[in-house]
């Protein structure tokens, strides 16, 4: 059927390659993304699937954050107290020497009329306050001697370690560390660290002299020596637990951030599957849309072409009708 009103080749053809131009759209659109999905229409399902999942690694990526955080949180209270500990430890050591008795000079011979010579056990028993007193401020704050107590000096991020911060949170109780991309309590580890500032709130001295040289005897200064011994060691201990709870909770946040990364992996290979193009597929199907486009873009010239043979009919008939008057013309005038 040869039709001129409508071009039945031609409406084919133009709706391919409408529909190759869509296609040749889609795949352009993904090559230059590098994603299987730009838009809703693409997949619906998948972009519900993928948005959940982008959710989730970005909440696990907060989370490794907030856990890192945490851990520089426990390095510096560990630093800290390691720091302190090594007072404790010169402490000691003064104190060991404080007992030797057999040595060390209590009340040394001075000129008649003049102050006495500072003594040996004098010496050493001012070191030893001068460093308990140090380690007692690192974890309290004083403007002077007399002056009541006020937040401790030690903190992170104006965030008070030991004792309680101005909204009365205290690690000594637990914090919570939001170390997981969901609202539970199994996305959170409490932060407990003890109180050291309690600890230590009996430790400062006010440096009471010993009694005057004349008087003193051996027996005060190895008392006070004896006596400094067991408080040391037992600010030692308390300082070693603290460090042994640190290092735990620093351990602990470390397999979270194994698992948290172990989490984001698995979940963007996930996402991947959904989302992101496979390039190889993409260009197969991109050419092969290259040529069905040059393809349609042949067949509508040649559809539109289908009309012409309708013309040479026309032609044809032209003709014949116009070879007829010129026959009819002849016979009229043969009769005249």
């Amino acid at each position: 059927m040869i039709s001129v009103n409508t071009n039945i080749y031609a409406l084919t053809s133009q709706n391919y390659s409408r529909l190759n131009q869509l296609e040749f759209t889609e795949k352009t659109t993904r090559l230059s993304s590098g994603l299987k999905i730009n838009y809703a229409s693409d997949d619906p399902s998948g972009m519900a699937i993928s948005s959940g999942m982008k959710a989730q690694m970005r909440g696990v990526s907060v989370a490794i954050g907030n856990a890192q955080e945490t851990q520089y949180l426990l390095d510096l209270t560990d630093h800290y107290v390691s720091d302190q500990w090594d007072v404790l430890y010169e402490m000691r050591n003064l104190c060991l020497k404080l007992a030797n008795i057999a040595v060390n000079n209590a009340n040394p011979t001075a000129v008649p009329g003049s102050v006495p010579n500072m003594s040996d056990c004098w010496s050493l028993t001012k070191e030893i306050e001068i460093m308990q007193d140090h380690v007692y401020r690192a974890f309290h704050n004083k403007l002077d001697l007399g002056a009541p107590f006020h937040t401790a000096r030690f903190n992170f991020n104006q965030k008070t370690i030991f004792g309680a911060d101005s909204m009365g949170n205290s690690f000594e109780f637990g914090l919570a560390a939001q170390v997981g991309p969901d609202n539970s309590t199994s996305n959170q580890i409490d932060i407990v660290i003890d109180n050291l500032k309690s600890e230590f709130a009996g430790f400062t001295t006010p440096f009471t002299p010993p009694p005057a040289f004349s008087n003193a005897g051996y027996n005060y200064y190895l008392g006070y020596a004896h006596d400094m011994l067991d408080r040391v060691d037992s600010m030692m201990e308390k300082m070693n637990e603290v460090r042994v709870q640190v290092g735990i909770l620093h351990e602990r946040l470390d397999k979270t951030i194994n698992d948290l990364n172990t989490q984001y992996i698995n979940v963007s290979a996930s996402n991947s599957r959904i989302e992101d193009a496979d390039f190889a597929d993409e260009i197969f199907e991109y050419t092969k849309n290259m040529i069905k486009q040059q393809g349609a873009t042949m067949i509508a010239s040649q559809a539109n072409a289908q009309p012409l043979i309708a013309v040479p009919l026309l032609d044809a008939i032209y003709d014949g009708l116009d070879g007829q008057k010129m026959v009819g013309y002849s016979g009229v005038a043969s009769d005249r």
